[in-house]
């Protein structure tokens, strides 16, 4: 682990315009995307991403997990010529105390936070919850991201969704959603461009369109992973996430305490 912690801190931090590949600039990929005929503007989805699930939870997988995300993010940062980013919430000071990878790697890097953004660069978010989530893509922007996962959120749903590695596994995630969920999900987003309280439009689109998500067979933690790998702004702050859990059809609704209750 030592090992492991010197190589990231005698690495010389990058400066974000190197080339990865063949002496060519890095150019970060363009904030907009076409979603069904229509130029939205959105975030760009990461290079690459990856993700560590919480398994069983056991402290052995915890801390491996940490470790490798942190390994997989500095290889990432290095082949894209970026910075490396550790996105938190709130004081920034606290993620660089102690030796673990988590606290190494923010030494070595930037720690961005809801009140005092960094970025963009390689970002890791540590036990990622939807906001911390949708806040790191933003952070990434386009650049690569890793997250590892805590029991009330899967993050199957947005592993899913951008391709992301599975760090248990080492193998890219399957992609299980439906051609018909994935449609509906990209309508409801071609839909919420004035947010999800706007009563002509937004109100009536996820009372539509996330009942029959549900009813296609799409899980809660499914939808909302879905959402952030798409439009992260619709769900990067307090007040939007819970305009979305008003919202969510019943089914979800038992599924989202279920999730909470597993913490308990």
């Amino acid at each position: 682990m030592a090992r492991n912690h010197a190589s990231i801190q005698n690495r010389r931090r990058p400066t974000g315009r190197e080339s990865p590949v063949g002496g060519r600039p890095y150019r970060r990929p363009r904030s907009s995307e076409l979603v069904l005929g229509v130029m939205m503007l959105t975030t760009p989805r990461p290079r690459a991403a990856a993700w560590a699930p919480f398994l069983d939870g056991e402290l052995e997988w915890l801390v491996e997990r940490d470790a490798k995300a942190v390994r997989w993010l500095v290889e990432r940062s290095g082949l894209e010529g970026s910075r490396t980013v550790v996105q938190g919430a709130s004081n920034a000071q606290s993620y660089r105390h102690g030796d673990e990878p988590l606290a190494v790697l923010a030494r070595y890097g930037d720690v961005a936070t809801y009140k005092s953004p960094a970025g963009p660069g390689a970002t890791f978010v540590h036990n990622a919850d939807i906001r911390l989530l949708a806040t790191a893509m933003k952070t990434a922007n386009g650049f690569s991201l890793a997250a590892t996962e805590n029991p009330t959120f899967p993050l199957d749903g947005w592993a899913m969704a951008v391709g992301a590695v599975d760090l248990a596994t080492n193998a890219v995630t399957s992609d299980e959603r439906s051609a018909e969920q994935i449609e509906m999900l990209e309508r409801l987003v071609q839909k919420l461009y004035n947010g999800w309280s706007h009563k002509e439009v937004g109100r009536r689109a996820s009372a539509y369109y996330m009942p029959r998500l549900a009813d296609a067979g799409m899980t809660y933690s499914v939808f909302v992973g879905s959402l952030i790998a798409i439009a992260p702004r619709y769900l990067d702050s307090n007040s939007d996430i819970d305009a979305m859990e008003k919202a969510l059809p019943a089914s979800w609704k038992l599924q989202r305490q279920a999730l909470l209750a597993s913490w308990l």
